[in-house]
């Protein structure tokens, strides 16, 4: 008899969250671990904040953390280079030119180079149980 079919592949994984990020949860960190050179606009969007760092010539990286409501938010332009995230407090921080490491904290990387995003993966599911063993025949 002919060999069964094979068996289809698998879905492909979602992007690896360590990918080139350009935006990851916590808040701008510069090489040396500090917080760089920024200017702070409260009551922003996180559209209005990003349009306020593509309308300065020098920004090189945007810190946007959620207050009370998405029409209050507190946005900080950065004009220091921001390598990575810390602490975490609601804080996004978002790069327009190279990629973002976790620096220790566990921040979840939400936008990958590119444009593509991500979000935190779903855990898998449980395994499958044994299939009962057949009995066997006395000797």
């Amino acid at each position: 008899s002919p060999p069964p079919p094979p068996s289809p592949a698998p879905p492909s994984a979602p992007p690896a969250l360590d990918g080139c990020c350009a935006a990851r949860t916590g808040g701008c960190r510069t090489a040396t671990n500090g917080k760089g050179s920024y200017d702070t606009y409260k009551g922003q969007t996180l559209a209005q904040c990003e349009a306020l760092c593509g309308a300065s010539g020098a920004c090189v990286a945007y810190e946007y953390t959620y207050e009370a409501n998405a029409d209050d938010g507190r946005c900080e332009i950065h004009t220091a280079v921001a390598t990575h995230t810390a602490g975490h407090g609601g804080s996004t921080c978002f790069v327009t030119e190279g990629c973002l490491t976790d620096g220790g904290n566990d921040g979840v990387c939400v936008r990958l180079r590119g444009g593509a995003t991500s979000s935190p993966r779903a855990p898998p599911p449980p395994p499958q149980p044994s299939p009962p063993s057949s009995p066997r025949a006395p000797p």
